[in-house]
Parts: structure tokens; C-alpha cells; sequence
């Protein structure tokens, strides 16, 4: 996927040659690391989500032209609390950022298969306010807004971000099960071996959500 498209991906360790491109960019993904916090009954480490808009927001008046005249999405793609979308906001007003829209648009990839998940997804999810960042974004997924078998679905930020963290907590809920019940009873019997059990388990077709 990479040399495929090489030719159109740039990759960056200097902020004065993002600086450069801001004039002609439509979009900025924020895609973070939000890790639990150690010793924490899951509590997010947001250290990482704040940093980035340390530099970037501030740049934004000064580089976009006629004084921000040129709207700029900001899209969420890291898993974090349902409100995040307020504290980005806050960030923006105080760099004086004017001319922007806030998209959640989380992942919902499976370990092992991210590439593929994200050519081929089983649903799109995208959380905005105004009809204008849902423009942007639906023009940004046209691929898959006028797909037949992908579930472009629209909602508000909030209820994007609830989505992703309860889609997590379902998906760690039917582990939790499966390790449980499962290897329970794999234990109970000497001839019987979980990883055997796990291959025919994984051919019913819900397995193909990542549960097993």
C-alpha cells in the first residue's frame, strides 16, 4: 500500500514543512495514542492528544489565506471521552482559530487487519454539528457514502465517540466470555485443546468482527 501510493504520501519530523502545506489543506486527522493511564480504572492518557495542538492551531490564523477565509476540518480519529470534542474547541478559540469544523470519525479496525479494514470497512462513522463538515467528509468518502455494502453512518460528535468506546466494551465483553466459558471448559477435559476450539469457533461469521 505504501509504494503504491508513494508518490502522494509525505512523512514529516520538521513542523515548518507542515506549516508550508496548511494554504492547501481541507483536512487535518488527529491520530493519537490514547493509551490507558497506569494504575487507572480506565481512564484515558490524553497527554498525547494534547500535545500536537500545542503547535498547529496557533500557526493556523497567520498560514491560511485571507485571514482564515479557507475553512479547515479538524477529524478525531483516536478513541477518547464522549466531551473531547469540546476540549478541542477550547484549544482552537484560545489560538483564535476561526474558520473550522470538528468531525469524530473513529476506527473500527481489527488487529492484524488494518489495511484491509480500511479499504474494504463494514462502516463509516462520522460525528459533526453542521451540514458543512458533513460535506467535506462525505466528499472525502465518496467511496464509501455511495457504496452499497458500507454503512456510511452520521450522527453528532458525542454520539460517535460513545459509539467507539461501547463498541470497545462489547468487544472486550465477548473475549472476557470467551476466555471464560471457553477455556473453562477446554480445562475440564484433557483431550480437549482451546486453540482447536477456537479454529472451528472462528468460522461463524460474527467471528469476523474480531470477537474471537
Amino acid at each position: 500500500m505504501l509504494v503504491k501510493n508513494k508518490e502522494r504520501l509525505y512523512f514529516f519530523n520538521d513542523y515548518d514543512l507542515v506549516v508550508r502545506i496548511l494554504d492547501d489543506v481541507d483536512v487535518i486527522f488527529m491520530c493519537l495514542p490514547t493509551p490507558e493511564k497506569i494504575g487507572s480504572e480506565g481512564e484515558s492518557d490524553l497527554s498525547y492528544y494534547y500535545q500536537p495542538p500545542k503547535n498547529w492551531p496557533s500557526t493556523l490564523p497567520r498560514e491560511i489565506k485571507k485571514y482564515q477565509s479557507k475553512r479547515v476540518v479538524i477529524v478525531n480519529k483516536s478513541t477518547v471521552p464522549v466531551k473531547m470534542v469540546n476540549e478541542t474547541a477550547k484549544i482552537m478559540e484560545k489560538y483564535g482559530v476561526k474558520n473550522y469544523g470538528l468531525v469524530a470519525n473513529p476506527e473500527f479496525l481489527i488487529e492484524g487487519k488494518a489495511v484491509e479494514g480500511s479499504v474494504h470497512p463494514d462502516r463509516v462513522v462520522i460525528g459533526a454539528n453542521k451540514e458543512e463538515d458533513f460535506e467535506v467528509m462525505r466528499k472525502l468518502y465518496s467511496r464509501f457514502y455511495n457504496s452499497t455494502s458500507v454503512k456510511y453512518i452520521e450522527v453528532n460528535p458525542y454520539e460517535a465517540a460513545a459509539g467507539k468506546l461501547l463498541a470497545n466494551y462489547l468487544l472486550f465483553s465477548r473475549l472476557a466470555e470467551t476466555f471464560d466459558v471457553v477455556g473453562r471448559l477446554c480445562e475440564s477435559f484433557s483431550d480437549v485443546k482451546f486453540e482447536h476450539i477456537r479454529n472451528i469457533l472462528i468460522t461463524e461469521p460474527e467471528s469476523e468482527n474480531g470477537f474471537l
